[in-house]
C-alpha cells in the first residue's frame, strides 16, 4: 500500500539535506578598519561569517541571546560579544551604543538571527508559537535594520546591511519559519 497524502507531505517537507557552509577569506584584507556587528553570530552561518570577516581584517562583534554560548565564543575564539534579543527592539539602540563605545563605529551589520520550532508541524502549530517566530525572524530583523540604518544615516557612514535568509524561504510556506525567511 502506498503512502498517504499526509505522509507524502511530511516526507517532502522534512527532508534532511546538509549543505556545507563555505568559509571564504579575502587575502587582500579588504575589511581592515571596518567593524561588523553580527546578530545570530553564535550559530552556524553567523559564526562562519564572523570568522571569515575577522580573517579578512574586520573587527567583529558577535551578538546573540544565549549568554552561555556567547561567553564560550569569547573565551574560545576571542570575539567581542554583546547580548541582542530580537524580541526586545526597544533595546537595539543601547546595543548599538555599547558596540560604538568599544569600537568607535559600526560599518557592517549582518542579521543572521533566526528561530524555528522543533517537533511542531502545520497541524499542531499554535498562535503563541507562530507569533514568537514571526516576532524574532521578521519583526526583530526589521527593527534591528531600522536602528542600524538610522545610526549609519545619522553618522554619514556608508555601511552595509546584510539579511541572511534561508533556503526554506523558497519552499512551500507551511511554517512560520518558512514564511519569515
Amino acid at each position: 500500500m502506498g503512502l498517504g497524502l499526509k505522509s507524502k507531505f511530511k516526507k517532502t517537507l522534512y527532508r534532511k539535506e546538509y549543505i556545507p557552509i563555505a568559509h571564504p577569506v579575502s587575502t587582500k584584507n579588504e575589511f581592515n578598519g571596518r567593524v561588523a556587528l553580527i546578530s545570530g553570530g553564535s550559530g552556524g552561518i553567523g559564526l562562519s561569517i564572523a570568522k571569515s570577516l575577522r580573517e579578512s581584517g574586520c573587527d567583529v562583534v558577535v551578538a546573540g541571546t544565549n549568554e552561555k554560548k556567547l561567553s564560550r565564543i569569547k573565551d574560545e575564539l576571542g570575539f567581542d560579544i554583546v547580548v541582542m534579543d530580537y524580541l526586545k527592539p526597544d533595546t537595539f539602540n543601547s546595543v548599538i551604543s555599547e558596540v560604538i563605545e568599544k569600537h568607535n563605529r559600526i560599518n557592517i551589520f549582518i542579521s543572521s538571527t533566526g528561530v524555528h520550532t522543533e517537533n511542531i508541524d502545520f497541524w499542531s502549530m499554535n498562535s503563541s508559537e507562530f507569533d514568537r517566530i514571526i516576532n524574532i525572524n521578521l519583526k526583530g530583523a526589521f527593527f534591528a535594520c531600522q536602528s542600524i540604518g538610522k545610526y549609519m544615516k545619522d553618522n554619514k557612514i556608508k555601511g552595509s546591511i546584510l539579511l541572511v535568509s534561508s533556503s526554506r524561504g523558497s519552499e512551500p510556506a507551511w511554517s512560520p519559519y518558512g514564511i519569515s525567511k
